[in-house]
């Protein structure tokens, strides 16, 4: 089926608008919630919501990689069979951009409502990527201008 990509690009908020007021309201309460977990609770909740981030960003894209695998991606337990080994290596890039991401943002040195933030994602993301995986030839406009290449 044929989808205009009007209709699938994502829309970044305006600076200041309600959706951005939305968005930052649910950030700041999870933060919340997340201080009132104990250390353990929260960093073993923090692994699982990784791996299913890492998951479903995968899956979205037509990648399946099954848990178990982007486990065994993260203890450098990679498959023999390219296909998988491929994946897990893409899940286990999402991870390790996942887990940069937030440090910035715990040390406050990055706002996740701009599209700076979506190249910022980006760019770590295809640096961290073995170039053979490197193969989409798709990048947002602003990504562009900032000359961040998404093909080797």
């Amino acid at each position: 089926m044929f989808h205009p990509t009007h209709k699938i690009t994502p829309q970044m908020p305006e600076a200041g608008g309600e959706l951005s007021e939305l968005a930052l309201d649910v950030y700041r309460k999870s933060a919340s919630l997340g201080a009132r977990l104990h250390p353990t609770t929260r960093k073993a909740l923090v692994e699982f919501l990784q791996l299913t981030n890492s998951y479903y960003s995968n899956l979205i894209e037509g990648h399946y990689t099954h848990p178990v695998d982007i486990e065994r991606a993260i203890n450098d337990d990679f498959a023999a069979e390219p296909a998988v080994r491929n994946r897990q290596m893409e899940a286990r890039v999402h991870i390790e951009v996942q887990k940069i991401i937030e440090a910035k943002s715990e040390a406050g040195e990055i706002r996740v409502c701009t599209s700076d933030f979506i190249c910022l994602i980006h760019r770590l993301f295809y640096e961290r990527l073995p170039k053979e995986l490197c193969h989409t030839g798709r990048s947002c406009r602003k990504c562009l201008t900032l000359n961040i290449k998404y093909e080797t």
